[in-house]
């Protein structure tokens, strides 16, 4: 079982705040749905918990909108919604 929750995000990196579609989703989303990242990693329990690290998983075509592609996001960290993000992993766009 996963669970999601689509949502805008304000995404603010290269100047002014850009308003992104994204979802908030559950670690076992990826597994559910057979996404295997092409970079870095899914979701994983442990960002589940209370306390822990913001980080965010890019979708392909965002990731090379707005980084070119660049394989070196993977580890950075990335503002949404005013917060800091680490980049753990970039999945494959789906349709």
């Amino acid at each position: 079982m996963a669970a999601f929750n689509g949502r805008d995000f304000g995404f603010t990196e290269h100047g002014d705040p850009e308003r992104i579609l994204g979802s908030a989703v559950t670690a076992s989303l990826f597994r559910v749905l057979g996404i295997t990242p092409i970079a870095g990693r899914p979701l994983i329990g442990d960002d589940e918990h209370p306390g822990a690290a913001p980080v965010a998983v890019l979708s392909e075509s965002f990731w090379a909108r707005a980084f070119g592609r660049d394989p070196a996001v993977v580890g950075r960290s990335i503002t949404l919604n005013g917060i800091r993000h680490e980049v753990v992993g970039i999945v494959p766009t789906t349709s």
